[in-house]
C-alpha cells in the first residue's frame, strides 16, 4: 500500500507503512533523493539559513556519549519572514556514506520535538538521524524561538564537525544542505551547564531540571526521569572533571 505526496509539482511515492517504522528504521532511499531532487532545483550549491544548529557531546559512562541539540531561528542572515517553514530535517548528515552517528538513538522523552513526534533515520544521498513525518513542517513565528533535543550514540564525535540538513521548505524558504553545526564539546558529565567548570550552578541547574522532570534531567538517557538519573548525576558531581 503507498500513498503519494505532492512536494513542489513533483509527486513522491512513500511506503505507507514506513510511517510505523520503529525510530531506528531508515527511511526509503527514493524518498530522500526524489524530496532532494525537488527541494534543489535551481538552487544555489550554497543558500543562507537564518536558522542555526548547535550540538554539546558528554560523556555519560560506559562508552556512552549523549548528544544535546538545539536549532534556533537566530536569523543571523537577515532572510527570515514570517510564514517559513523547514521540514525533512536531518541531521548528523553525511553525503553518500554513513551517518557519524550511526547508532544514534533520539530520547523519546523529548518528543514532540517541533512538528515531528518520531525519531527515524535517512539512507541515500542524505544519510543521519532524522524526524518523521518527513513533510511535517516547522514554522516559527518570531526570531528567537528553537527546539530542542538529545540521544545517545557510542561514537564520540566533535559537534562541530556534524552537518545538517532541510530539505522540503514551505513559504519561500530555502533548502538547507549539509550546513555546519555549531557548538562545542563537553567530557564531563558533572559539567551541566557546560561553561567547563564544575561548580554549585551545575548541581542547582540539575536539580531544577529533575525537579520539572525535564528531559534534561534524563542523565543516562533511557527516555525515563527516575531516581536513577539523581543518584547518578550526584555520583558524578561528586566524581568532578
Amino acid at each position: 500500500m503507498h500513498k503519494s505526496i505532492a512536494v513542489d509539482s513533483s509527486t513522491i511515492t512513500r511506503d505507507a507503512r514506513a510511517r510505523s517504522v520503529a525510530p531506528s528504521a531508515p527511511i526509503c532511499m527514493a524518498v530522500c533523493l526524489a524530496v532532494a531532487a525537488a527541494c534543489w532545483a535551481g538552487s544555489p550549491a550554497l543558500a543562507s539559513t537564518p536558522l542555526t544548529m548547535s550540538c554539546t557531546v558528554a560523556s555519560i559512562g560506559g562508552g556512552q556519549y549523549r548528544y544535546d541539540f538545539r536549532l534556533a531561528l537566530d536569523n543571523h542572515d537577515g532572510t527570515w519572514v514570517p510564514g517559513q517553514g523547514w521540514a525533512y530535517l536531518i541531521f548528523a548528515d553525511n553525503r553518500f556514506g554513513p551517518s557519524p552517528l550511526p547508532d544514534f538513538q533520539g530520547n523519546v522523552s523529548d518528543l514532540p520535538v517541533g512538528p515531528w513526534d518520531t525519531f527515524t533515520s535517512s539512507v541515500g544521498e542524505h544519510n543521519g538521524p532524522t524526524f518523521d513525518f518527513i513533510l511535517n513542517a516547522w514554522i516559527p513565528t518570531s526570531v528567537g524561538q528553537s527546539l530542542s533535543w538529545s540521544g545517545l550514540s557510542t561514537h564520540l564525535v566533535e559537534p562541530s564537525t556534524l552537518k545538517w540538513s532541510s530539505l522540503f521548505v514551505v513559504g519561500g524558504a530555502t533548502t538547507v544542505s549539509f550546513e555546519l553545526v555549531g557548538g562545542g564539546s563537553s567530557t564531563c558529565p558533572s559539567d551541566f551547564d557546560h561553561d567547563g567548570f564544575v561548580t554549585g550552578d551545575d548541581f542547582d541547574s540539575y536539580v531544577m531540571e529533575f525537579e520539572n522532570g525535564s528531559s534534561g534531567a534524563d542523565f543516562d538517557g533511557d527516555g525515563f526521569v527516575t531516581g536513577d538519573d539523581f543518584d547518578g548525576y550526584v555520583l558524578a558531581f561528586e566524581t568532578g572533571c
